[in-house]
């Protein structure tokens, strides 16, 4: 479900030293999905614990990356996608 759609949002997520180092951390390269890139990684060497309880909530604005370049977000994402899938099924 990951790979289709970035439904994690930043700040409440919590992740551990060991966890972020052992991914690598966040790449350089990316400047609007390095969070969507970073759950990615994630997923593929540990398992989420999901609170149900709501610890904060992002604010969009007219000065967001996600807002004023909304194409670039979605094609850095798209690329995100893409480093992570094998089939072109996968990527649609």
């Amino acid at each position: 479900r990951l790979r289709k759609y970035n439904f994690i949002t930043c700040p409440a997520t919590l992740v551990s030293r060991k966890l972020f180092n052992q991914v690598g951390g966040f790449q350089p390269h990316l400047k609007y999905c390095m969070d969507y890139d970073l759950w990615i990684w994630l997923s593929q060497i540990s398992e989420p614990l999901v609170l149900s309880t709501v610890l904060a909530s992002f604010r969009e604005h007219t000065q967001s990356l996600s807002t004023i370049e909304p194409l670039k977000v979605s094609d850095e994402a798209y690329a995100v996608r893409n480093h992570f899938t094998k089939s072109p099924y996968e990527r649609l």
